[in-house]
């Protein structure tokens, strides 16, 4: 499937006309996340993660096919996972960290001088890069807690689709909003019956040339 989705992705890239590929951009950007896991059967587990708040960050290259048509690949710092809400002080982390590649189709609604409004959706391949839960107890005034790493519980890979839309301003800035909406079950924790998906809602602000 990988293979399979990078080889139409990169064919369309290759058949941009020479006037296209002169308007190609590159750029950087950066924003908050609210991400989450999903998990099948919360009520029969008893575990309920909420979501936690983390930054992403990554560039992207823009390839235009035509005047409304362009295709984007990025590469972005991605980290996933969740929160279990406080249990007697004790504040629970699940911390997921993936390299992500969005592949993405992208079209723009509205054109001007001064920006444009566009829209995008696609697949977005991930592969982790860490993975630890981490505990955190609030006591007395102070603060101690410990982190382990839970690599073997969870798939290195993960795909996920996504949609959003944004905006170019002027000629340099670049803004835009997404949903991931995580497609595997990256559990691999025997022990463990539920099913976990990764999900996140990002903002994101950079620059492009």
């Amino acid at each position: 499937m990988r293979i399979a989705v990078s080889a139409v992705f990169l064919a369309v890239v290759l058949v941009a006309s020479p006037a296209a590929a002169q308007q190609r951009q590159f750029g950087f950007k950066a924003g908050p996340s609210w991400v989450a896991v999903a998990i099948d059967d919360a009520d029969d587990e008893g575990i309920d993660y909420e979501r936690r708040v983390v930054g992403t960050f990554g560039g992207f290259a823009l390839f235009p096919m035509n005047d409304r048509l362009a295709a984007q690949i990025e590469l972005l710092w991605s980290p996933r996972g969740g929160k279990l809400a406080d249990i007697e002080g004790a504040a629970l982390k699940l911390k997921l960290e993936y390299a992500e590649v969005p592949l993405l189709a992208r079209v723009a609604v509205t054109r001007s001088a001064s920006g444009s409004f566009f829209i995008f959706g696609g697949v977005a391949p991930a592969f982790r890069t860490s993975a630890k839960f981490e505990t955190s107890f609030t006591g007395g005034g102070m603060t101690s807690g410990d982190s382990i790493d839970v690599g073997a519980d969870f798939e290195r890979f993960d795909v996920g689709i996504v949609i959003g839309a944004g905006m170019d301003i002027g000629q340099w800035i670049v803004v835009d909003g997404r949903y991931n909406w995580g497609l595997l079950d990256v559990n691999r924790n025997p022990e463990v019956t539920a099913s976990i998906k990764n999900r996140a809602l990002t903002f994101m602000a950079g620059v492009r040339f």
